[in-house]
């Protein structure tokens, strides 16, 4: 009963987790279109430099996370508990990762101030 509590906890963790890596990968698009209009400032991500500024950049940066989003929150359910250390380590290095980059965005979204 304990394992399944700690399981059930672990799942809603991960969905907690993933709703916040959603909202800072919106907060980036945000942020880095507004840095760029400024002229001061370019797209680091070579992936994305071509399609940042376009509609589809937004579809691509927003749109397809979510729908990644919804399959992840229905797939973490079937997933052994010996399955998440890998999945805690994936999901808590991005998390850091955007935190870091929405930081970064912030320091210099208030250095143009």
């Amino acid at each position: 009963m304990l394992q399944y509590q700690e399981g059930k906890i672990a799942i809603r963790m991960f969905r907690i987790k993933m709703i916040i890596i959603y909202f800072l990968n919106v907060m980036d698009l945000i942020c880095t279109r507004r840095l760029i209009s400024t002229g001061l400032f370019f797209e680091a991500n070579k992936l994305m430099a071509p399609i940042i500024s376009e509609g589809t950049g937004t579809l691509l940066k927003i749109g397809l996370p979510a729908v990644m989003l919804m399959w992840l929150f229905f797939r973490i359910q079937f997933v052994k508990p010996v399955q998440m250390r890998p999945v805690k380590l994936m999901i808590n290095s991005c998390l850091m990762f955007y935190i870091i980059i929405n930081i970064s965005h912030i320091i210099w979204l208030l250095s143009l101030l």
